[in-house]
């Protein structure tokens, strides 16, 4: 709210608004304490061998999370392996103590019940609408990936999603997406080539058949790794085996069973 006095101290105008669910969320239950909402946090990034270093900010507030309003501790940590200016974002529910939300690196995303609040269908629509981005199904064409940044005190995030066309993950394709607090997009970085769309994504060879390819020449070889995927190879987009053997990778055309390249691991 904004007050505006006159000289007498006469209120002469009020600017604001109560937002009725995020009122009805500050009243109910009795807020724990910020040192309890810290001892579900703290054993969770101990349990990793981790320390916090520094405390950047920490406040109970309203928070909104998919449409729906909760009295939270909000905190921003430095652990002992962070550079202080990327604090790791956490939620602790207010009345029950309950981990909302935490940076995925420190945590077994399955053994807490934690809400995701990057608006995901803002950044499919965002890639639906804005045709220069190539995307044209990106609920299956960009993968979502356990990184996550969230900008300290701005309620921003930073997600980061891996490339995949017809279930086939495109190699080194990348896409990263920043959102501001109200969760619009305001930058998308990374675009799907059209020339991608032109693979036929049924490979003509087998996983099985590419490997031999690969160690027909040699006695003994290691347990099979084998990845399907699309590379780009001069200028030019093949359906490709790539194949991993002590220490080197080979990507054979799935359709016609040449090597295109075969380099070592540490430059791959």
């Amino acid at each position: 709210y904004t007050f505006t006095f006159d000289e007498s101290g006469t209120i002469i105008d009020v600017r604001g608004k109560v937002i009725p669910d995020a009122a009805g969320a500050a009243e109910p239950g009795k807020a724990i304490s910020k040192e309890k909402a810290l001892d579900t946090v703290i054993p969770i990034i101990e349990d990793n061998g981790l320390e916090i270093v520094d405390e950047k900010a920490s406040y109970l507030a309203v928070i909104k999370i998919h449409e729906k309003y909760y009295k939270a501790w909000v905190f921003y940590l430095v652990t002992d392996t962070k550079p202080k200016s990327i604090p790791s974002l956490w939620v602790v529910r207010a009345v029950n103590g309950k981990l909302m939300v935490a940076e995925e690196r420190f945590i077994d995303t399955d053994q807490y019940d934690l809400v995701d609040m990057t608006p995901i269908d803002k950044i499919y629509d965002y890639a639906k609408t804005h045709k220069e981005t190539g995307f044209i199904y990106p609920e299956h064409e960009l993968i979502q990936r356990g990184f996550k940044k969230h900008t300290y005190c701005t309620g921003g995030v930073t997600e980061l999603f891996d490339v995949a066309f017809e279930g086939v993950r495109i190699h080194k394709a990348k896409v990263r997406v920043k959102l501001n607090m109200d969760g619009d997009v305001i930058q998308f970085k990374g675009s799907m080539d059209p020339q991608i769309r032109l693979i036929d994504t049924e490979p003509s060879i087998s996983a099985d058949q590419a490997e031999k390819l690969i160690y027909s020449k040699h006695e003994n070889y290691d347990k099979k790794n084998v990845e399907l995927a699309i590379i780009k190879h001069q200028d030019k987009y093949y359906l490709t085996w790539i194949v991993r053997r002590l220490g080197l990778i080979y990507q054979v055309d799935a359709h016609s069973g040449d090597v295109l390249e075969k380099h070592s691991s540490h430059h791959h």
